[in-house]
C-alpha cells in the first residue's frame, strides 16, 4: 500500500492486527489513509500512516529522517493542519516500538484517543506479539527460541524474559490463560 518504510508496516501490525495475531487490536485503522484538509491556503491532501476516520485519530511513524532542519517545519505544519481540522495526532518514534514501557504507554495513549477500553482476551497475543517483535530490525534471535510453536502453556510462560512479562502484565494480557491447570 505504498508504505514509505518497513517501520510503518511494523507499527501497523503491532497496533492494528487482532490480538490473536499479536496486534493490540485497534480495529478500523486504515494504512496510508488519504485525508483532505482545509487550510488557510486552500485544500491539501495528506496521507496518514494509520488513520482512524471515525474517531479522527492519526498515527504517524516518524523515522530518523524526520529529525532534520528540512523536515521538522514540514511535519509541524502538517500536524497543525491536521489538528486544525479536528484530528488527534499521535507521533510514534522508534523507541515507542522497541522500548516495552514506551510501547505500553503508546497503547494506552491510542486507547484513550480512540475512546476504547483495551482488552487482551486471547492467549495467542503473547506469543504472536513476540513473533512480530522478532521481525523488527535488529538482533532478536533469542526471541525465536521463545516463540517455538512447540512451547505452549507453562513451558512458554517460563521462557518469557522478565521485561516481556512485565509488559504483558502492564497492558493486561491474561497470561493465566497460558498456564494449564
Amino acid at each position: 500500500n505504498e508504505s514509505r518504510s518497513p517501520m510503518e508496516i511494523y507499527t501497523y501490525m503491532l497496533l492494528c492486527l487482532p490480538n490473536k495475531w499479536g496486534g493490540a487490536g485497534f480495529a478500523g485503522g486504515i494504512f496510508n489513509q488519504e485525508i483532505i484538509l482545509k487550510t488557510q491556503r486552500g485544500t491539501r491532501c495528506v496521507y496518514a500512516d494509520i488513520g482512524f476516520p471515525e474517531q479522527k485519530v492519526v498515527i504517524e511513524y516518524d523515522g530518523e529522517h524526520h529529525d532534520t532542519p528540512y523536515q521538522r517545519p514540514r511535519d509541524a505544519r502538517r500536524i497543525a493542519d491536521l489538528r486544525a481540522n479536528g484530528y488527534t495526532v499521535i507521533v510514534v518514534v522508534k523507541h515507542d516500538i522497541y522500548s516495552l514501557s514506551r510501547h505500553a504507554n503508546l497503547i494506552e495513549r491510542i486507547a484513550r484517543a480512540l475512546e476504547k477500553k483495551q482488552r487482551f482476551t486471547t492467549e495467542d497475543y503473547a506469543q504472536d506479539f513476540l513473533k512480530i517483535f522478532a521481525l523488527l530490525p535488529g538482533d532478536h534471535s533469542k526471541l525465536i527460541t521463545i516463540v517455538d510453536p512447540v512451547k505452549r502453556g507453562r513451558q512458554f510462560l517460563q521462557s518469557i524474559p522478565v521485561k516481556f512479562r512485565r509488559f504483558y502484565e502492564r497492558i493486561g494480557v491474561p497470561l493465566r490463560l497460558l498456564n494449564p491447570t
